[in-house]
């Protein structure tokens, strides 16, 4: 999501990821989590639950990583949400991400396919929450958030496009302003790291 979103803008990437993220939209489909499961099995990957065997979202081939999640806070006739006989993994910020949804044209090689992806307020979003969800390492979620922040072209017209729910998911991250700071410092170029700052600041108030 966040390297797709790179690209778009003309930007490399600040990292690649071999992991793949993907929602199941349950409001469109609601068996959605069978089918992807399914149809990433068809690919090759095998499933792989947690330790205790009650829970499963990764699917794995070789080194790639396929991790098939629910949505947060899904409607209630809809539970126990469930995949492959297990119980499924709910990822905060889903229903956001999902909410802000489109598509984008990736070409590989002779081949053009269409991706759906979260707009860029879906992305920051979901990468705030999960920054605050991610106990073992936001640092990661930091790092894609502040890249995103940095690609932002026009913060006062994006903050128009974002609810009060989404600006406080944002602003109870309390990032610092000094751009010599952590997570700004991690982009390299000294203009993105002050656009990225400017664009925290102007979408949180």
């Amino acid at each position: 999501m966040v390297a797709l979103h790179g690209l778009a803008a003309g930007r490399s990437p600040i990292r690649f990821s071999s992991d793949l993220d993907v929602i199941a939209n349950l409001v469109l489909n609601p068996s959605s989590l069978s089918a992807c499961a399914a149809h990433v099995c068809s690919l090759g990957f095998a499933p792989q639950p947690t330790t205790d065997g009650r829970r499963l979202h990764r699917f794995t081939r070789d080194d790639l990583v396929i991790d098939v999640v629910a949505p947060d806070h899904p409607p209630r006739h809809l539970r126990p949400l469930r995949i492959t006989g297990r119980d499924a993994i709910e990822v905060e910020g889903g229903w956001r991400a999902l909410q802000s949804a489109g598509s984008m044209p990736v070409v590989l090689g002779a081949r053009q396919v269409s991706v759906p992806i979260p707009d860029v307020c879906g992305a920051l979003v979901i990468k705030a929450r999960a920054a605050r969800a991610d106990r073992r390492s936001p640092e990661r979620h930091l790092l894609d958030l502040a890249f995103l922040l940095s690609l932002i072209d026009n913060p006062r017209r994006l903050r128009d496009r974002l609810t009060p729910r989404d600006r406080a998911h944002l602003r109870n991250l309390v990032l610092p302003e000094d751009t010599k700071r952590s997570p700004w410092i991690t982009l390299s170029d000294r203009t993105d790291r002050e656009n990225a700052a400017e664009a925290y600041v102007t979408l949180v108030r």
